[in-house]
């Protein structure tokens, strides 16, 4: 503090008035070239003192902070504004100094006395400042050189990049220990900034370490320097490279150094991402799979139609590694996947977003090994570790526009199906309706259409394909999830459920009916009556349906397996049919969701505080809910909650949330 108010009082605005009056008196002579080299004088004395000073008073303030780059910012800007005064010297060799850097700050107190010209006084500051970090480098203790080797690399495992960075320019022997923590140079970002030059310069020996590389630079010498280092195989055991839309840009003027790199790369890269933005040059898919033979998992992102950069699939060699495809784009055609699955024949997952319907065509005639497809899916695609080992070839998971924005037409859509019902598994579809006429020439020329080995349904039961979606699970003995919206024939899909096995979770939404109670509450009966001795229905969600009471809930809450419930809108209930069903599920559920219900009270959120084993409660949309409420639950659960998220309830304040954080583990808010 004491050096800042020295600084600021060395301030003085006397001489630049007086270069004012002195300008003023030229321009009113009309003197134009005196006016210049008096202006030019002002300029330079505000430079010389002012603006100098109060850099150094930011810079000090900054490194003060802890805010190391902003203070050698500031202190290079006083070198460049006045290269021959040693104030901006001083203050980056201090600024040096105070980081532990004192080798480099005695080369900036080098350079200013080589280079400035100043009063004795600031010479002489130079001299001092240069001798007392000599002093430090005498007797500093380096324990980073002393500490064993399995400290030193637990340190510097907790370092950010940019830190690791700056750490390889300190000494001799910090960089030694640096490269030798191999599992600190994983993972490489480079973005562009100045500590990433640093890291450059080291490639050559933490490239066999280096993994995983994200590119998320523009800079075409620094992308330029890391092709040229992989290519030379210095980079020997990359897995995987990450490229952002940065990354991308004008990536095809530097085709030249790419090919080589991945070339060189080509045994052990085995994930690609690729995020080329609106980039119209960047790299074509037909080139990536030429190259990168040994590639098992590719993404690839662009804003423009892929045609345009799918590249010449006619002289591209067939790719046998490839199993994982991720596309995105504002079109994807028929033809362009027919060329990726003619030369990937052991493609397994393919995920699409942005896709004509003429690509299920493409994948139904040419995917003989797919077992993941993703159309215009919005939900989360599994892996395809979690499937399992399947029995026997086809597809076993299908997801297809399954938020239901855009209906796939029925014709691009049931052959494929049609062709894999004995294999698949996960089935979550959007079809149009299907007018009386259209559903008998479908069941025409689909006979026999089942899906005897679905474990997983989503779909729209609409007018016609619930008949036909019906129709295909009514023998089966496997179906364990099954998700609905905009049910066109509740009772049949009730009767249908009651005639199979149970499920374990049931997910409705947007069923505005209020006809069908007596078969819901008949199918919660049954699934009450067999949880007693097998397993039943564990997870319900019902959004928007007009037919869940508070009876209706009664008859839920008799399922001894049930864990998991979220209600949304259901306008039929109460606020003490919710108490009823809170007070009857206490000692077996573990989540509970409610959202955008107005009868919802305090009371009702003090009673979910009542619940043994719960662990995680989401409120969103409750509109009567206050602090009460919100503070009663906290009270009651007492430290037994994991999570609680609240989202756009008016009435609860940051004051509930903060005495919430002290006793529940994970807090949202929004």
């Amino acid at each position: 503090m004491e050096e800042l108010v020295t600084a600021i009082q060395q301030i003085n605005l006397e001489p630049y008035h007086e270069l004012i009056q002195r300008l003023s008196k030229t321009i009113a002579s009309c003197n134009y070239q005196q006016v210049v080299n008096d202006a030019s004088t002002a300029i330079n004395e505000v430079f010389r003192t002012q603006l100098l000073i109060l850099f150094d008073i930011r810079s000090h303030a900054q490194s003060m902070l802890g805010h190391y780059e902003l203070a050698c910012a500031d202190a290079q800007r006083m070198i460049e504004y006045a290269p021959t005064q040693a104030e901006g010297f001083i203050r980056q060799g201090d600024i040096y100094s105070m980081y532990g850097r004192h080798s480099r700050a005695i080369e900036v107190y080098d350079e200013g006395l080589r280079n400035a010209i100043s009063d004795q006084g600031q010479i002489d500051r130079l001299v001092a400042s240069k001798a007392a970090t000599a002093a430090k480098i005498e007797r500093r203790v380096d324990f980073f050189a002393r500490l064993p080797a399995e400290i030193v690399n637990a340190i510097i495992m907790g370092l950010p990049q940019n830190t690791k960075a700056i750490c390889l320019t300190v000494s001799a022997i910090w960089r030694k220990r640096m490269l030798a923590c191999a599992d600190a140079w994983r993972s490489l970002s480079v973005w562009e900034s100045p500590e990433d030059f640093h890291i450059m310069g080291a490639t050559t020996y933490i490239g066999p370490y280096i993994k995983h590389m994200t590119i998320d630079t523009s800079n075409e010498r620094m992308r330029t320097g890391l092709f040229e280092h992989m290519a030379q195989g210095f980079i020997s055991k990359i897995h995987s490279v990450k490229f952002t839309a940065p990354g991308t840009l004008h990536l095809q003027r530097l085709i030249d150094g790419v090919i080589p790199a991945f070339w060189q790369a080509r045994h052990t890269l085995k994930v690609l991402d690729f995020d080329l933005g609106n980039n119209v040059t960047g790299i074509t898919l037909a080139s990536i799979l030429n190259v990168c033979s040994s590639v098992t998992d590719l993404s690839y992102r662009t804003y423009i139609s892929l045609q345009y950069l799918a590249g010449d699939f006619t002289i591209a060699e067939q790719h046998n590694s490839l199993v994982n495809l991720r596309l995105k784009s504002r079109t994807i055609t028929g033809d362009v996947i027919r060329n990726i699955l003619q030369r990937c024949p052991q493609l397994k997952r393919l995920v699409m977003t942005g896709c004509e319907p003429t690509v299920l065509d493409a994948v139904r005639m040419h995917a003989v090994n797919l077992e993941i497809l993703a159309y215009n899916a919005a939900s989360q695609i599994p892996e395809l570790q979690t499937l399992g080992v399947r029995e026997k070839p086809g597809l076993r998971v299908v997801y297809a526009n399954d938020e239901g924005t855009i209906a796939v037409p029925h014709i691009y859509l049931l052959p494929l199906l049609f062709k894999h019902m004995s294999t698949l598994e996960n089935v979550f579809v959007y079809l149009p309706a299907l007018p009386a006429n259209e559903l008998a020439q479908v069941i025409a020329t689909y006979p026999g259409f089942t899906l005897d080995s679905v474990k997983r349904l989503s779909f729209w039961p609409l007018d016609g394909v619930q008949s036909f979606m019906l129709r295909a699970i009514q023998n089966t003995r496997t179906l364990t999830h099954l998700s609905v919206a905009s049910v066109h024939d509740l009772d049949a899909l009730l009767k249908t459920l009651l005639g199979l096995p149970p499920l374990t979770t049931l997910r409705m939404a947007h069923i505005r009916s209020t006809n069908n109670r007596a078969v819901f509450n008949q199918l919660f009966q049954k699934y009450a009556t067999l949880s007693r001795s097998q397993p039943s229905l564990r997870s319900a969600t019902f959004r928007y349906c007009y037919e869940i009471t508070d009876e209706m809930l009664v008859s839920l809450a008799q399922i001894q397996t049930l864990r998991e419930v979220s209600l949304c809108g259901l306008r039929s209930l109460t606020t003490a049919g919710i108490n009823t069903f809170l007070g009857m599920v206490s000692g077996q559920l573990e989540y509970i969701r409610l959202v955008e219900m107005n009868f919802i009270t305090d009371d009702n959120i003090a009673n979910i505080g009542n619940m043994n084993i719960l662990d995680t409660v989401h409120l969103e949309g409750l509109r009567h809910v206050t602090d009460r409420g919100i503070r009663s639950l906290v009270d009651r659960m007492d430290h037994k909650l994991d999570k609680l998220s609240i989202r756009s309830c008016p009435l609860v304040t940051d004051d509930s949330i903060r005495y919430a954080e002290k006793k529940i583990l994970i807090i949202q808010r929004s």
